[in-house]
Order: C-alpha cells, then structure tokens, then sequence
C-alpha cells in the first residue's frame, strides 16, 4: 500500500473523531475535501486489486 494511501486513511480517522466525538461542528468545505481524498483513497486501493496477480490468480470479488 503506498505511503500516500496510508496517509489519507489516517486523516479520514482522525476527522471522524472530531465529527463524532468532539463538539465542534464539521465544516462543509472541510467533509467536502475529505469526500475527494476516500474517493482518492479508493481509487488507490481499486488499482492495487485490478493488478494482474503474478501467480494468475485473481484477488477475491474482482472480475477479469
């Protein structure tokens, strides 16, 4: 998993927190930006499980 995957998922962590745990409210700008960095996020992971796997064999509930 790349560094930059593992980053934005540590950020997505800690904004749930201060969403649910704190009493500051979310900004609409601030869960805009992090709606583009999970859809970053996914297409990251999405792209490591299209990869051809070096044995043939194809990563659990992907498609050829």
């Amino acid at each position: 998993m790349p560094k930059e995957a593992g980053r934005l998922l540590k950020h997505a962590e800690a904004f749930r927190y201060v969403a649910d745990y704190s009493d500051n409210a979310v900004d609409l700008a601030d869960a805009r930006n992090m709606v583009e960095q999970a859809e970053s996020f996914v297409a990251i992971v999405r792209s490591i499980l299209e990869r051809p796997d070096p044995d043939g064999e194809q990563a659990p509930g992907m498609k050829p």
